[in-house]
């Protein structure tokens, strides 16, 4: 048992770890996620150097690390350059409620200030109200 401690420890380090005693209560947890799709809108010409301001601060990298973080993903859409779309995956709530505390939600918010003219969000529970039969 202090084995596997040790291996859910070094695991938990880059994926999040639900423990649980029963299949049913793994696919329970599994069930509830909280899906957050935000779409921004940035000033004419400057999806680019947003894009590359937030990957030089490392904003997607430090989230993707963050407990709770199943995806935090960018996409461009191809019908215009001026919108980006971030598809977010977290294990609860509490676990985005907390990725609004760190430096990198920080750095997005300044640079939201310089390039962004809108933003849409889109919070979308993915949890299922019984878990399916063995």
């Amino acid at each position: 048992e202090a084995e596997m401690d040790l291996w859910t420890a070094e695991f938990a380090k880059y994926f999040a770890v639900l423990r649980a005693t029963s299949y049913r209560q793994a696919v329970e947890l599994l069930g509830h996620r909280l899906q957050s799709q935000v779409f921004y809108t940035v000033k004419p010409g400057t999806r680019d150097a947003f894009l590359a301001e937030l990957k030089r601060r490392g904003v997607a990298e430090a989230s993707r690390c963050e407990m709770g973080c199943y995806q935090y993903n960018w996409y461009l859409p191809a019908y215009t350059e001026n919108e980006i779309y971030i598809q977010e995956l977290w294990t609860d709530t509490a676990a985005q409620a907390a990725h609004r505390q760190t430096p990198q939600y920080a750095a997005l918010q300044q640079l939201k200030q310089q390039y962004v003219t809108g933003t849409q969000v889109e919070i979308v529970p993915t949890g299922r109200s019984t878990p399916p039969s063995k």
